[in-house]
């Protein structure tokens, strides 16, 4: 579900809605949380395989 406003009062109105139900709250609360650790797993992922692709794996290819 997305939530457009287009002013301050219907802000207000929809924040109160979407943070009144508890069930709502918890629900939305988990899906962030899941796709946070998500996000973050995915660049943690990309940050190392820069790492291995360009410092680690250098010293395996180089000619001495």
């Amino acid at each position: 579900m997305s939530v457009q406003v287009s002013g301050e009062l219907e802000l207000i109105e929809a924040l109160r809605d979407l943070l009144s139900n508890q069930i709502n709250l918890e629900a939305r609360q988990s899906a962030a949380k899941q796709a946070f650790l998500e996000l973050s797993s995915g660049t943690l992922a990309y940050v190392w395989e820069q790492l291995n692709l360009f410092v680690l794996q250098k010293d395996f290819f180089e000619v001495k």
